[in-house]
């Protein structure tokens, strides 16, 4: 066997391939906890799953769900911070990040976050929806105003289409708070 095929530990660690199953089982595991809703297991595993491999932004991401569905914010907040460190082309982290700043009332923070999402996912309705709901916890109904026309917009484009009325919907309740 040559010095080439083999694998060779790095930095003292275990081997490459040994390790990248170890993370594959990791995964396996914590995506059956989360199927079962044992968010606590996840955590432990997506843990591991992030010690093994440090730099996978999707691992954190992950990670950080599984914390926000606990309502464990403070560490989903850090590791959504970390997979959009890692990947600040990564949608789902600044949405998640946003999602969970606007659970905890950082609305300038999650209007920020959601702003990044939108850039690298326009149209995204989730996205604009969230975003609106920030926009208008800050007072801001001029700025949440264009996307509400959007929905509309596309409702009255698709008068059959389920999903853009449902859309409008949801948008109108996002934007009801401004009218308060």
């Amino acid at each position: 066997m040559s010095n080439r095929s083999r694998v060779r530990p790095s930095h003292g660690g275990p081997p490459a391939a040994p390790r990248a199953q170890a993370a594959a089982r990791a995964l396996e595991h914590a995506t059956q906890a989360v199927a079962r809703g044992d968010y606590e297991a996840a955590i432990a595993h997506y843990l591991r799953l992030t010690e093994s491999d440090p730099r996978s932004a999707e691992a954190h991401n992950d990670l950080a769900n599984a914390y926000r569905s606990v309502w464990r914010l403070d560490d989903a907040v850090r590791h959504y911070r970390r997979a959009v460190e890692l990947r600040p082309d990564l949608a789902a982290a600044h949405f998640n990040l946003g999602v969970t700043y606007l659970d905890g009332g950082a609305f300038e923070a999650a209007a920020e976050s959601l702003g990044a999402a939108l850039a690298l996912r326009p149209g995204h309705a989730g996205t604009i929806q969230s975003l609106m709901l920030a926009q208008a916890r800050l007072g801001r109904a001029d700025d949440a105003l264009p996307w509400l026309e959007h929905f509309r917009a596309l409702a009255v484009a698709r008068p059959d289409s389920a999903s853009a009325q449902s859309q409008l919907a949801l948008a109108l309740t996002k934007f009801d708070p401004m009218a308060r």
